[in-house]
């Protein structure tokens, strides 16, 4: 019966492929993990448009979407990011496959998903006010090919 039960949301730890597990990737919030089948209206090659029938299109996925608290950007990701965000294309974007875990409050792996060749697109930080005693927010936005449930 526990076996059936929502998993908890503790925290999420990113790993790149090839590198050591790093705690500068662990991170609280994570959306993204979505494979869409669009469709699309087909005009009657006739002319006969009284209704168009809708038609599926190519499936394709959006973006992993990981937030956590601001840290160091000393970080094998953190280079990874600025490399492939700030290079100007100065150099290829290296597309890496990446784990994503899902860990309880001992570090113990809960589930796991692969992304394929995955680069980051889009690095940024919450607004930051200084009177208020607000945790600056870090969100990494990744595009990948492919993700499956490991």
């Amino acid at each position: 019966m526990a076996d059936t039960l929502p998993l908890p949301r503790f925290y999420f730890q990113l790993e790149l492929e090839g590198e050591p597990a790093d705690v500068e990737a662990a991170f609280q919030e994570m959306s993204g993990i979505l494979l869409e089948q669009p469709e699309q209206e087909q005009p009657s090659l006739s002319g006969q448009d009284q209704y168009l029938p809708r038609l599926p299109a190519r499936a394709g996925y959006s973006n992993l979407v990981l937030r956590r608290g601001l840290v160091s950007r000393d970080a094998t990701l953190a280079a990874w990011c600025l490399t492939t965000l700030a290079g100007n294309f100065a150099s290829p974007i290296v597309a890496r496959n990446v784990s994503l875990r899902l860990l309880d409050e001992a570090g113990n792996p809960l589930a796991s998903w692969l992304f394929t060749q995955a680069w980051p697109v889009k690095w940024s930080t919450s607004e930051l006010e200084l009177p208020q005693m607000v945790l600056a927010v870090e969100t990494l936005e990744l595009a990948y090919s492919t993700c499956q449930r490991v």
